[in-house]
């Protein structure tokens, strides 16, 4: 499946979800916001929300700091 994920184009294998997507970058979902095509998910949104071909992810980070 290809995705653009933060403004690259990947290939990832099989269907993905959200949480699969984090889990497959090694990216701790406690600590970013994820946007799918202009729609910002809730976390809780992140295991059921199944990624198709073509989408476009925006993996935010938080950052602590001040």
């Amino acid at each position: 499946m290809r995705l653009t994920v933060n403004g690259e184009e990947r290939e990832f294998g099989g269907e993905k979800t959200v949480a699969g997507l984090l889990d497959h970058l090694g990216i701790d979902s406690g600590n970013v916001v994820v946007e799918v095509n202009l729609e910002i998910l809730k976390r809780a949104e992140h295991p059921q929300r199944v990624l198709a071909e073509g989408d476009t992810v925006e993996i935010i980070r938080m950052v602590d700091g001040g």
